[in-house]
């Protein structure tokens, strides 16, 4: 039999893992994400370095065209985003890990399973928001907010890159990459108008 002491102690735990999981998504988002080994931001760098370091020197000796020149502008200009990109990100602590988080070190790992399947519902909208997530959705909704502004510019650079290759490979990779770039920027804007319906209704 339980003792009235059990049942009001159900409420103060399950409110327990929500503030805690509040707490570690404002503490990552003043403080950054702990990165082990190599960030997304430096890996895109390290990249458009290697390849296109191994871009110039396959050009040297052969006939200055259009062609090439416009690879070449390519090539600087996604060199440029991509470090501007990681030093941006490093000095305001928003690199993201290449290696994922380990799952304890997550914000929600304080939620129960069945909290964290209730909360991405929320999100998606096939549940109402909860009035006890929405300061948690309010937090992870500013924290998407600022991870996708702090990888936006290695983005653009290593799709620069990209395009520059495609310069070189000819036709059709220059549209492929394109309609990647499109596909990014469609789901970009899918997942901002998320989260605002997300904001909106935890207001």
């Amino acid at each position: 039999m339980s003792s009235p002491s059990d049942v009001t102690s159900q409420p103060d735990d399950e409110d327990r893992r929500w503030a805690e999981a509040t707490h570690r998504d404002q503490h990552q988002l003043k403080h950054g994400r702990r990165v082990r080994g190599i960030s997304n931001q430096l890996a895109l760098l390290l990249l458009v370095i290697l390849c296109g370091g191994l871009t110039v020197t396959a050009q040297i000796g052969t006939a200055f065209t259009p062609v090439v020149a416009l690879q070449f502008v390519a090539v600087i200009a996604g060199l440029a985003f991509t470090t501007h990109g990681y030093r941006k990100a490093k000095q305001t602590s928003r690199l993201l890990p290449q290696i994922p988080q380990p799952r304890a070190d997550r914000p929600l790992a304080p939620l129960l399973p069945s909290e964290r399947r209730s909360l991405n519902r929320q999100v998606h909208g096939s549940e109402a928001v909860a009035p006890r997530a929405k300061t948690l959705l309010r937090a992870l909704a500013k924290s998407a907010e600022v991870n996708n502004r702090a990888i936006l510019p290695s983005l653009v650079g290593f799709f620069l890159f990209l395009l520059s290759q495609t310069l070189f490979i000819g036709w059709p990779w220059p549209i492929l990459i394109a309609a990647s770039a499109l596909v990014v920027l469609v789901m970009s804007a899918i997942e901002k108008r998320r989260w605002s319906r997300v904001l909106a209704s935890a207001e």
